[in-house]
């Protein structure tokens, strides 16, 4: 992984935090490559989080300050950020996982979801959006739950509603559905 001078910190590989303490971010996390383990460890990232490869919680808290974004940053030529669906996946299949997202919570993955998350609880503060390019990018099953006061899904075209249903009883919130 790389740090720069502004606390952000960039795994490029795969990496597995080994400890009993909690570690602690002062910028933002950028996962691009390779697979980030907390491996039952306690981690704050005090700005955002974005997943373009994978996040493993694995037993661990993640609590982000800013946004987590399964999605892929890019930057254009005056600086004006955008993100994009990716190959990122989020993983939380072990009994608990805790990750708690105090701004908006993206998911925009080419990657089917159905195994991924099974166990383990995902708060989020502010919006939780789901573009669904490819209808299972976020499809929870077994025991994990979702809490949030706000899930905004924006439909593509190939996005059928019912395609929420497996997991609406999951989500403790208000739904509001837009199409763009």
């Amino acid at each position: 992984f790389l740090k720069d001078n502004t606390g952000n910190i960039y795994c490029k590989g795969n990496l597995k935090i080994m400890g009993q303490n909690g570690g602690d971010i002062k910028g933002n996390l950028y996962v691009s490559d390779g697979t980030f383990n907390l491996n039952g460890f306690k981690l704050t990232v005090n700005g955002d989080a974005v997943v373009a490869s994978s996040l493993n919680v694995n037993g661990g808290t993640l609590d982000v300050g800013g946004d987590l974004r399964i999605q892929r940053e890019y930057t254009d030529e005056e600086g004006v950020k955008y993100y994009t669906a990716y190959n990122g996946r989020f993983i939380m299949q072990k009994e608990g996982s805790y990750v708690k997202v105090n701004g908006s919570f993206a998911v925009r993955s080419n990657n089917d979801h159905r195994e991924l998350l099974t166990a383990g609880t995902l708060e989020v503060k502010g919006d939780f959006e789901h573009y669904p390019d490819w209808n299972r990018s976020f499809s929870p099953t077994g025991e994990f739950k979702i809490l949030d006061k706000l899930v905004k899904y924006v439909i593509s075209s190939e996005f059928l509603i019912p395609t929420i249903k497996p997991y609406i009883a999951e989500i403790i919130a208000n739904i509001l559905i837009t199409i763009p």
